[in-house]
């Protein structure tokens, strides 16, 4: 009896041992779980930390202070879409990020032939539209001016459409009210890049200059007071007239 005695202290000692160790061994899981999660937030906060660093930092690096307008035409046809620009100028690496977003259009704005106005990246985004001076905000109106490259219109609007004309008007206007700009700090491509003829020959640019200095946009009237006329049948195909200088 003494023994069976002895056999029940035995087996609650080694019974209360276990379950002290169960325990145990569930305070030190908790305290892991804490740590664990702990150390997950830590890092997440870390890592949203370097995110918000490297945002920051690209953003600043490719932001410009405006310094003036470069005119372009896109050497495309008239129903160009702006995935199909934008599809182009990621092909050739022209994406810059801004502000959690990637911008990969060149141009800061397109004017499509009717006269809408599109802006494709903003104002203050380093632009990739003109060697040297991105910081020049890029202005493109879709249209092949060029009368050695699009003599007969086969690749697009020959001319500049008055629609589209009016609406760069006003957008220079605008843009000139915003920053300041001189009528020397609108140019166009060719006039920064001598390898261009952008935006073409036929784009009315001494004309235009003259419209912005006296402050007219009447643009429907030509230096010589003539009235513009449909340029060739793809213009009037697209309910446009084609601008003549």
């Amino acid at each position: 009896m003494h023994g069976s005695v002895q056999l029940d202290h035995r087996e609650h000692f080694f019974g209360g041992d276990a379950s002290a160790r169960s325990s145990e061994f569930d305070l030190n899981l908790k305290i892991h779980r804490q740590r664990l999660i702990r150390l997950v937030l830590g890092l997440t906060g870390i890592s949203v930390f370097v995110l918000l660093v490297l945002i920051v930092g690209v953003s600043w690096r490719n932001s410009i202070n405006p310094a003036g307008i470069i005119i372009h035409h896109s050497a495309t046809r008239y129903y160009t879409t702006i995935n199909a620009i934008s599809s182009v100028h990621a092909s050739r690496g022209f994406g810059t990020f801004y502000w959690g977003k990637t911008y990969y259009i060149g141009y800061h704005y397109l004017i499509l032939g009717d006269g809408t106005v599109i802006a494709t990246r903003p104002e203050h985004l380093r632009g990739a539209h003109a060697k040297g001076y991105n910081s020049y905000i890029g202005i493109c109106l879709i249209g092949n001016f060029s009368s050695k490259e699009n003599l007969h219109g086969e690749k697009g609007l020959r001319r500049p459409t008055l629609n589209q004309m009016h609406s760069l008007y006003d957008l220079c206007n605008q843009l000139r009210k915003r920053y300041g700009f001189s009528l020397n700090e609108i140019r166009r491509h060719s006039d920064v890049n001598s390898e261009t003829e952008c935006p073409g020959d036929r784009f009315p640019y001494h004309d235009f200059i003259a419209k912005l200095s006296d402050g007219s946009n009447d643009i429907a009237l030509t230096k010589s007071g003539t009235a513009p006329t449909q340029t060739h049948p793809s213009d009037a195909d697209s309910g446009t007239q084609g601008y003549a200088p």
